[in-house]
C-alpha cells in the first residue's frame, strides 16, 4: 500500500475516533472538572499516535 494512501486512511480514522471520543466525553457527568483536560489529551494523543504508526515500515522491499 502506498504511504500517501495509508496517511489518508489513518487521518480519516483519527478524525472518526476523535469525534466519537468528544461525543462520549460530553455525555459524562463524572468528568465535570476534567472535560477540558480529556479533550486536550485526545486532541494531542490521536494525531501523534497516527504519526507514530506512519513511521512503522509497511511493505518495505
Amino acid at each position: 500500500m502506498d504511504k500517501a494512501n495509508l496517511l489518508y486512511i489513518m487521518f480519516f480514522i483519527n478524525i472518526l475516533v476523535m469525534i466519537y471520543t468528544f461525543m462520549n466525553i460530553a455525555k459524562q457527568e463524572d468528568l465535570r472538572g476534567y472535560k477540558k483536560t480529556a479533550l486536550i489529551y485526545t486532541t494531542i494523543l490521536f494525531p501523534v499516535l497516527g504519526l507514530v504508526c506512519l513511521k512503522i515500515p509497511v511493505g518495505k522491499r
